[in-house]
């Protein structure tokens, strides 16, 4: 990935980590998609998105980096959001057993 796209995304995430949302990320939408969010940066002919959530107390989880390949509207492709559902049940999944443990 080029550092350009690279220093954007990560601004991004950094940004989340204060509690905040970069200006160029959005809630996504969709079923079961409510607690992630999307960082969406143009590079010359192509659509970078990435996907996160803060949704678990003091944590921030990178759920999906891609290039959209998508030709035509904004939508985010169904195999791209099925596979950040997947990893968003995962996170929590984590986040949940890393809680217990602690205790």
């Amino acid at each position: 990935m080029p550092a350009n796209i690279q220093k954007q995304i990560g601004r991004a995430l950094y940004i989340a980590q204060h509690g905040d949302r970069a200006d160029f990320s959005k809630p996504m939408h969709g079923r079961d998609l409510a607690n992630v969010m999307e960082i969406v940066v143009d590079d010359l002919n192509r659509t970078i998105r990435g996907a996160y959530t803060t949704a678990f107390k003091d944590v921030v989880y990178v759920l999906d980096i891609f290039v959209k390949k998508s030709k035509s509207g904004s939508a985010t492709p169904k195999r791209d959001e099925d596979r950040i559902r997947r990893r968003y049940r995962a996170a929590k999944e984590h986040y949940e057993a890393q809680k217990r443990d602690a205790f």
